[in-house]
């Protein structure tokens, strides 16, 4: 169905497993056979109907009660966005905080800036079966992401799901399963854009923590080269991104950070427009001009929703699930972060949940 580059399990050499599926041949999805199957989320507060109402007023209007909800971390606060790698930059470029980005992060916001391209590219059965689950498998993230994944595999073939679907040393079963439903589902239509505050000073490049080794932003690069052989406008998009990884994998190499987030946003001196390769997850490119200062429109939403059914012994009930990259969590000052020794950090949340559809209204 679409063109590939058939190296990625040469390239990676990260472990993979084979999942045997009831409905076809045995696939190949992405490495997740050792990591633990718990449900992660915020502190036992957390509430995620109003989580639901701040991703989306009108996912929240048409639900009767969140489900469930799986995060691929466990954080003490979650902050509902469209787009976490886009806030969570923009939190670390004004607030001058410590953020850890993970490679799963910036190729969810790729897919999410892609998609519309990628259905364009080659059109894909609109009429895809509603997936089921019980509230057990429901419970089991890894499942989930396999079921999903196998969804994927099953709308755009085993070649390009392997392009597609996220494949790092760092990939969670949420992340696969945000990818596949930004893949799979309808995105976030509510108004999106970026307001942009000057910092007081430039962030501290010390402060970032990138989450990946070389041959996870090699393999996102051969993966951008790929989608780029789909169509003009993907390769357009892809060379952007193609560019950014180019300058993570030589940055990396020389560990000299500073100049790499300092180009992250670029303000002209009297700051009325903007700049930097941030605005390479943005949908203006195809105008010759640059984002305008304070607010930037056309930010893609990483949120998207998929109907799915849930089967239990009272019977089948229609359900939504939301998620993608659906926020960020920002931990408290005093909040020290295990893996970095730094408190109060930042970091884009992969994660879904899954609300109980209200009934029709009569006539609908």
């Amino acid at each position: 169905m679409f063109p590939f580059i058939n190296n990625a399990r040469d390239q990676n050499p990260t472990k993979h497993f084979l999942f045997y599926s009831n409905l076809r041949n045995i696939f190949y999805i992405t490495v997740m056979d050792d990591l633990t199957a718990g449900t992660h989320q915020a502190t036992p507060d957390f509430d995620a109907d109003e989580f639901l109402a701040k991703v989306s007023s009108d996912y929240h209007a048409k639900s009767r009660g969140v489900l469930k909800s799986h995060f691929h971390r466990t954080a003490s606060h979650i902050v509902a966005r469209k787009n976490g790698f886009i806030l969570a930059a923009k939190v670390f470029y004004q607030k001058d905080c410590a953020i850890i980005i993970r490679a799963d992060n910036i190729w969810l916001a790729i897919l999410a800036q892609l998609t519309p391209w990628i259905y364009q590219a080659a059109p894909v059965p609109e009429n895809q079966h509603i997936p089921t689950f019980t509230p057990n498998q429901l419970d089991n993230p890894v499942w989930v992401a396999r079921y999903l994944s196998h969804c994927v595999e099953i709308k755009f073939g085993p070649q390009a799901t392997k392009v597609l679907m996220p494949d790092f040393c760092t990939t969670t079963p949420a992340d696969a399963t945000a990818a596949a439903l930004i893949l799979l589902g309808t995105p976030c239509t509510n108004l999106f854009y970026l307001a942009i505050e000057t910092p007081k000073k430039h962030p501290n490049c010390d402060n970032v923590f990138f989450r990946g080794d070389s041959a996870n932003w090699y393999k996102m690069y051969l993966s951008l080269e790929a989608l780029g052989t789909w169509s003009t406008d993907l390769n357009y998009i892809a060379l952007q991104h193609q560019g950014l990884l180019h300058s993570i994998l030589t940055t990396g190499e020389n560990e000299s950070w500073s100049e790499f987030w300092k180009n992250m946003i670029i303000m002209d001196p009297e700051k009325s427009l903007m700049s930097g390769w941030l605005f390479a997850f943005f949908n203006w490119y195809k105008h010759d001009k640059n984002p305008l200062f304070p607010v930037c429109t056309g930010m893609p939403s990483a949120v998207a929703s998929l109907p799915i059914m849930v089967s239990d012994d009272q019977g089948v009930k229609n359900c939504t699930m939301v998620g993608g990259l659906a926020g960020i969590s920002v931990e408290e000052p005093d909040v020290i972060d295990c893996e970095t020794d730094i408190d109060g950090v930042v970091q884009p949340m992969s994660g879904w949940l899954v609300y109980l559809d209200k009934d029709p209204e009569p006539g609908e």
